[in-house]
């Protein structure tokens, strides 16, 4: 399946965001009681947003819309989420 440059964009960005927040959940959990309510509130909807984005990508994923590379980053961001549910039960998100 042919893909355009802008779904590439989109793709590429979404992986990224996901791996981003991912290496930084672990400082993030650390500091979590100090973080100010708003703050928390904050990031807890940006989560879901981006993890919204990320559970979209398993339709382009499946309609092999994701470059070989992107497939392998997609596989191995899915598992280390996977591996981070208990960090973010800690935080109250799942």
């Amino acid at each position: 399946m042919a893909t355009t440059t802008a779904v590439t964009t989109r793709i590429d960005a979404t992986l990224r965001e996901v791996g981003a927040e991912l290496a930084f959940l672990p400082e993030l959990v650390e500091g979590w009681q100090e973080e100010a309510e708003s703050s928390r509130a904050s990031w807890q909807l940006e989560w879901q947003e981006l993890l919204a984005r990320f559970r979209a990508l398993e339709r382009d994923y499946s309609a092999g819309a994701l470059s070989q590379q992107q497939r392998q980053q997609y596989r191995a961001l899915a598992s280390q989420l996977r591996d981070s549910r208990g960090l973010l039960r800690q935080i109250g998100v799942e």
